[in-house]
């Protein structure tokens, strides 16, 4: 009987530091949890010209002129991507012209910053 006592002590201790060894861990952990890295300062570069002659218009360009029709003396041509690189080529124009709406308004490049979001949201100009 006096075994049985003393495993029962024995366990009831391990079990009674087991949890005291849970808690010291939470505590470290929540004490040395890392704060959150600043945000790098982005300071805008290029200006709004620059942006819309190298970046916009190109893109503008390669997506508009991707697809058509020519009607010449020998016939009726359909122009379209075909390749899976004229896709990749038109997929990077394209993420290239939505890209280039942050960078037209991150800094001080917009003049009026919500007026031009609004109007990228609805894609239409408001009547003035």
């Amino acid at each position: 009987m006096r075994i049985i006592h003393w495993l029962f002590i024995v366990s009831a201790a391990l079990f009674i530091s087991g949890i005291a060894f849970i808690i010291a861990g939470a505590r470290t952990a929540q004490a040395a949890a890392p704060a959150e890295p600043a945000a790098p300062t982005i300071v805008p570069v290029a200006s709004v010209k620059q942006i819309m002659g190298g970046i916009v218009s190109p893109a503008a360009t390669m997506v508009f002129e991707s697809v058509g029709t020519v009607v010449d003396a020998t016939g009726i041509h359909e122009k379209a991507p075909s390749t899976d690189t004229e896709w990749a080529a038109l997929g990077a124009s394209a993420a290239s012209l939505v890209e280039s709406a942050n960078l037209l308004v991150m800094g001080d490049r917009a003049i009026d910053r919500q007026e031009f979001a609004r109007v990228g949201k609805r894609g239409v100009r408001p009547a003035t």
